[in-house]
């Protein structure tokens, strides 16, 4: 108690990083205590341990190692400097059992505190004995902070979604490098500065720096209709584009990538520090250190990229035997999907036919279905004769098509022979993507007319420079000439409108083994395989979040309150739909857009002549 009557009560908290489980006759030896303190006054001090260093080395060459890496720290204002701010000796564990105990503790007891674990569990020594119960009232409980074992260290406690700048962020931050800052001190070796990475993206800007202001400006390049068209195809073809991004990511053909992928992750799993830099998850700053989660999510993900190639590899060999084995010894299923593209093209033809007629009871215009009509019946007779010469030819499929398509999934693998698909068939349902594009092009200026012709009746005009509708005075020879135009546009909106929507569906329709196809290529490049792998064996390696489970007081110490704290695991279905979900997402609303396009021809949605998820693979122009 003190002079005014108040009570003064020092309160001493200390944080263990990790589990000691303890048995009888069982203590930890002597030795010193490395951690963190957090002094918030004289009478209130929370001790962060990292480690117990052995009393083999002296006291002075452990702080000169800390001292020295403080000061590297120190000199690069801009790197992390949480693992060593109030990082020092904070105190010496004291053993009954040890021999050198008592020497060593009788020249720290004015300098250092002494920690004491004859009872079972850490205390301070020189507090009173707890046997007395209006003593125990009266003093701080000691929280003691139980972490993962160090045989799952590389499992750590989520901080990211704690927020920056937090007390509990940075306990969290400093309890999952423990174990490092422990190898550091007793090693004497400092990790290298963090070097930060270079970003790739170039952006072709000037500055112009003029009485002490500076102004950015961005040149765009004006593309030729060679360049434009050329873009177009290359961009709208998936082989080219899937080619394009193997190369980009490993120069080399899916086997070469698989054996390339497995050198890199077996060199990880002797690597203790890869050589990039990684930032705090508590500061947002370079650290030396890299957390043992972002090293978890590297080995993952280089798993995932060496299981993904050599699935990829042997499905492709698989494609390759299958379609060997089906042209010597079952002819009939190549002739039977040439009979089936066969009759679907025939169907096609008929309901062009229909559609010259008075389809679903709506009164066409007469002159121009047929006109239209003749055009389409022309196109379809060259796309005809063009598929019945190359794809469509069983002479050109069984001597030069299928053969060559096996070559390519052996050498290019499963998502090679995916990619491959899906461009021949767009080839052979070319001739509906063009009748969509053309009709969808006559819909849009029909609806275009039809708005500008309206507005001429209600004394509006649109102004396309201002980006806004005007009111305008007509005379009686415009309003005739507005009014006779409009009637022409009503009666031809009908017939423009059941073409428009007769391709659009049947472009729908055919694009249906477009998307299942691409959710095939999507899932073979896109699926965690060794994440699942890593996620069964170690589950700690995926934390979500982190909890406090308070335990019950012990007996011998009542006055030492004992929490847990637990990670949340994430789920195999999150770990899944983190990786398939956004693919996944872009390709049904791609899929939906086409639908769409019956109702809402907008001039931006490029959909019908796209392929789906187009900005997955284009990170550059060419």
């Amino acid at each position: 108690m003190t002079e005014d009557g108040s009570s003064s009560i020092r309160s001493r908290v200390l944080v263990l990083p990790s589990k000691r489980r303890q048995r009888q006759h069982v203590h930890r030896p002597s030795g010193w205590v490395l951690g963190w303190k957090i002094q918030r006054d004289k009478d209130k001090e929370t001790i962060l341990v990292a480690s117990f260093l052995p009393p083999g080395i002296s006291l002075t060459t452990y702080q000169e190692r800390i001292a020295k890496w403080q000061q590297e720290q120190a000199l690069s204002p801009q790197e992390c400097t949480c693992l060593t701010d109030s990082l020092e000796i904070v105190a010496y564990w004291e053993n009954d059992s040890s021999s050198i105990a008592t020497n060593v503790t009788a020249t720290l007891k004015a300098s250092m505190p002494i920690i004491d674990s004859c009872r079972g569990y850490p205390w301070w020594k020189g507090d009173d004995n707890d046997n007395n119960i209006h003593n125990a009232r009266r003093k701080h409980n000691q929280l003691l902070f139980y972490s993962l074992d160090k045989t799952t260290y590389t499992g750590s406690y989520l901080v990211s979604q704690l927020g920056y700048q937090t007390d509990w962020a940075l306990l969290l931050h400093r309890i999952n490098h423990c174990r490092q800052v422990e190898i550091i001190i007793l090693s004497d070796t400092i990790p290298s500065s963090p070097i930060p990475s270079l970003s790739s993206k170039m952006v072709v800007t000037a500055e112009t720096k003029s009485a002490g202001t500076a102004s950015t400006s961005e040149f765009t390049i004006e593309e030729s209709s060679f360049e434009k068209v050329k873009r177009r195809l290359l961009y709208n073809s998936l082989t080219f584009l899937h080619w394009r991004q193997c190369w980009k990511d490993s120069n080399c053909i899916p086997l070469l990538r698989c054996l390339r992928a497995f050198h890199s992750f077996a060199i990880d799993l002797s690597t203790e520090y890869p050589n990039s830099a990684f930032c705090c998850s508590c500061c947002d700053k370079p650290c030396r250190i890299p957390e043992q989660s972002k090293l978890t999510c590297i080995r993952a993900a280089r798993l995932d990229t060496f299981l993904s190639s050599l699935l990829d590899t042997l499905l492709g060999l698989m494609v390759c035997a299958v379609l060997v084995y089906t042209l010597q010894n079952a002819p009939h299923v190549g002739t039977f999907y040439l009979n089936v593209r066969l009759h679907a093209f025939q169907v096609l033809q008929d309901q062009i036919g229909w559609l010259e007629t008075f389809p679903a009871g709506f009164k066409l215009n007469v002159p121009l279905t047929q006109n239209m009509g003749y055009e389409i019946h022309n196109v379809l007779h060259h796309q005809g004769r063009f598929l019945s010469a190359t794809l469509w030819n069983p002479h050109f499929c069984s001597q030069y098509g299928v053969p060559l398509l096996a070559a390519v999934s052996a050498l290019g693998g499963w998502s090679t022979f995916l990619a491959i698909v899906v461009d021949v068939w767009r080839i052979e349902n070319l001739h509906l993507m063009v009748m969509t594009i053309c009709f969808r092009k006559l819909y849009q200026a029909e609806l275009y007319l039809l708005s500008a012709l309206f507005r001429l009746f209600r004394g509006k005009k649109r102004n396309i420079l201002r980006q806004r509708t005007d009111s305008m005075d007509y005379d009686a020879m415009q309003l005739l000439v507005g009014t006779i135009a409009f009637c022409i546009c009503v009666f031809l909106w009908t017939t423009l409108f059941v073409y428009y929507t007769f391709f659009v569906l049947w472009n729908w329709l055919m694009n249906l083994p477009v998307l299942t196809v691409w959710v095939a290529y999507t899932m073979s490049r896109s699926f965690p395989w060794g994440s699942l792998w890593y996620r069964l064996l170690h589950p700690g390696w995926f934390p979500q979040d982190s909890y406090l489970q308070f335990l019950p007081a012990p007996d011998a110490s009542p006055c030492i309150q004992i929490a847990v704290l637990r990670p949340i695991n994430r789920s195999t279905a999150s770990i899944i739909s983190s990786h398939i979900a956004d693919p996944l997402r872009k390709a049904l609303l791609w899929y939906l857009r086409l639908f769409l396009e019956v109702f809402f021809p907008h001039s931006s949605n490029s959909s019908p002549i796209s392929l789906p998820l187009e900005a997955e693979l284009i990170s550059e122009s060419l």
